[in-house]
């Protein structure tokens, strides 16, 4: 088995699309989505008091769904406007921690009819 030292001031906690419709009231969220965000919120609180960098990320399509690609194909909700960026369903659910030091960033996702890759990241 290999090991390595991980030094908490050179490491970061990403946690990935934990936007309203991920997490609760929504044909997408996780069953247990809120308990997740919960169990997050108490590794986020570990590794910031640790001196680690927490990154949060929501998913977010522009609202004329001109970067929606294949997933508007094949996750309705999608289509419907779920995630796109400005809608309530689209923000950080409130559960998420907000504590100082702390970066949000909006994921954009650049997919075609035969693949999906990350175009960038923006900080809200």
């Amino acid at each position: 088995m290999v090991t390595f030292a991980i030094d908490p001031r050179k490491s970061a906690l990403v946690a990935v699309d934990l936007q309203n419709c991920n997490v609760e009231k929504s044909p997408i969220a996780a069953p247990l989505g809120l308990q997740v965000v919960d169990k997050l919120n108490l590794l986020a609180a570990h590794y910031r008091a640790a001196g680690s960098t927490i990154i949060w990320t929501r998913h977010a399509v522009r609202s004329d769904h001109s970067d929606v690609g294949l997933l508007g194909e094949t996750v309705p909700p999608v289509a419907q406007g779920v995630i796109d960026d400005g809608a309530p369903s689209a923000a950080l659910h409130p559960k998420v921690s907000s504590k100082p030091a702390i970066s949000f960033w909006r994921s954009r996702i650049r997919s075609s009819k035969r693949s999906c890759v990350l175009a960038g990241l923006t900080p809200l």
